[in-house]
């Protein structure tokens, strides 16, 4: 297995602005790992998706075989974990400071964000992912040849399957749990299985839908599962130059089943 990640932020923002996330592990043939888009209307959002990526990362190692009532009920375990320690985080950084009424208010709101999580064994090729909102998975066959238009196979597997019928206003996690209430209804959760030679896109929403938006078209389908970190940085400054890619943050981890 081979990895490969990048995380940008925006054009005209530094690395401490970004508010895009990622962790991966790989150990023991076992990978985890997590991205999280941070909404810019939330509190602190780029430590809500930190700490949703941190802690996918150091809980579910043991998530696996594959069981939907287990997993989805440890999955609201560990978001009233993140949540706890969210609020921790944000006590211990306020408690000496003066707070603006505006301040005391975003606070109250809390904080939202979107999020990915991949749980893999490598060695069987078995696994799920398991998400809310726009960050989306990507597989993507091998090209054993130049394939032709009609080669379908090659097209990328998307998840969740719905992703066309995600819009600018995906649901969201929050740090308060009164909006967590649609959760169970909108959490996404899918049995993968990868063989020899695939790749797994996992990406942010900038990402994602530039690969969207380029589905069908074969030599960037091809490329991209290939790039080093230094081939994504390029694809992300030319996406941009070019109005193809969304100056947003951006978070991909690839994996290569070799």
């Amino acid at each position: 297995m081979q990895v490969v990640d990048i995380r940008v932020p925006k054009e005209g923002n530094s690395p401490e602005e970004c508010e895009d996330s990622l962790r991966y592990t790989l150990e023991e043939q076992i990978f985890v790992g997590a991205v999280a888009d941070g909404a810019s209307q939330g509190y602190e959002s780029r430590v809500f998706s930190r700490i949703l990526c941190d802690h996918f990362v150091s809980e579910f190692k043991e998530a696996l075989p594959y069981d939907e009532t287990a997993i989805r009920e440890k999955f609201q375990t560990f978001l009233d974990g993140v949540i706890k320690a969210f609020d921790d985080e944000i006590t211990e950084k306020t408690k000496e400071k003066e707070l603006k009424w505006y301040e005391e208010n975003a606070i109250k709101t809390g904080s939202f964000s979107t999020f990915l999580g991949v749980v893999l064994n490598s060695e069987k090729g078995e696994g799920y992912c398991i998400g809310v909102g726009d960050c989306f998975l990507f597989q993507i066959k091998p090209f054993e040849k130049e394939p032709t238009e009609e080669d379908i196979k090659h097209l990328p597997i998307v998840y969740p399957e719905n992703y066309a019928e995600q819009s600018n206003t995906p649901y969201l996690l929050a740090t308060e749990s009164r909006y967590n209430g649609q959760l169970s209804d909108n959490l996404y959760l899918s049995p993968i299985k990868v063989e020899k030679g695939d790749a797994i896109i996992m990406a942010t929403d900038a990402f994602s839908y530039f690969l969207i938006d380029h589905l069908e078209n074969r030599r960037i389908i091809k490329d991209v599962p290939r790039c080093s970190e230094e081939g994504l940085r390029l694809i992300v400054d030319s996406g941009r130059k070019n109005k193809n890619l969304k100056n947003d943050d951006v978070a991909v981890i690839i994996l290569r089943k070799e």
